[in-house]
């Protein structure tokens, strides 16, 4: 019934349309020519400065604080690239960091690399935190460098979602036993409301506070409210460099997944 009366109001006003121009095709305008004129003159003007006038664009408050990729290689001889991005908070408002991009070059300029849908934790990010994109990938071919460029392509908008952290207790760092490091703790859900996906992460940081890792895990089960329960956090790939004594300091995280559209 609603498509059917919309059809009919457009049929009325196309009906309409076409009577007032035949009328005003019998009828031809008495305006005086200046005021024609005048009229064309401010259109014209009207469109020149719409052209010229810059576009303003909303960025949100936040500042790429630091970024680095380091190469590296594993026991068989795999090269591999370790990209660093940390995003400061600057603004007074919560942000949502959607997915992002980001490019590896040589100190030439030469692209080595393209990374594509990559995720900085914690996703909500409150003002004055620091979050990191951390990205450890293979290369084709060994650049003959110990760092690329890191170009990063953010994607960042004012949160809508709620920032919902859990408690985090009984953490600790330790080397594993065929190099890396690994956290182990506990997380609750301090929370009414199921968490679902609960995405726990840990950005490690050097003596002035640089991203150099990050830990990572999804709890498989749901956790209830007031449930508390254990996680080990690890990364697949990360340089020889990283291990406890060059830790100084860590941030953890844990969140349920959160969409923004």
């Amino acid at each position: 019934m609603k498509r059917f009366i919309v059809c009919i109001l457009t049929f009325i006003f196309a009906i309409g349309t076409i009577g007032c121009s035949m009328m005003e095709e019998n009828n031809p305008s008495t305006s005086l020519p200046q005021q024609q004129n005048d009229s064309n003159t401010a259109q014209s003007q009207s469109v020149e400065e719409t052209q010229t006038k810059p576009v303003e664009t909303k960025r949100e408050a936040y500042e790429v604080i630091y970024q680095k990729g380091t190469v590296y290689h594993n026991s068989i001889g795999t090269t591999w690239v370790q990209a660093v991005i940390q995003i400061e908070n600057t603004g007074s408002e919560p942000l949502y960091l959607n997915s992002s991009s980001a490019d590896l070059e040589n100190n030439e300029g030469k692209l080595v690399k393209t990374l594509s849908l990559l995720y900085a934790y914690p996703t909500v990010l409150l003002p004055g935190e620091t979050a990191l994109l951390v990205e450890d990938t293979t290369l084709d071919n060994d650049p003959g460098v110990e760092e690329l460029n890191v170009i990063p392509h953010l994607d960042i908008a004012k949160a809508k979602v709620e920032c919902i952290r859990y408690n985090i207790s009984d953490l600790s760092l330790e080397n594993e036993q065929y190099g890396g490091i690994k956290m182990l703790g506990r997380v609750e859900n301090n929370t009414t409301e199921v968490g679902s996906m609960v995405y726990v992460v840990a950005n490690l940081y050097d003596a002035n506070h640089n991203g150099i890792g990050q830990l990572f895990t999804i709890l498989t089960n749901d956790l209830n409210p007031g449930e508390k329960i254990g996680f080990t956090l690890t990364c697949l790939s990360a340089p020889d460099s990283l291990t406890v004594e060059n830790v100084a300091s860590y941030e953890v995280f844990a969140f349920p997944l959160q969409f923004q559209f």
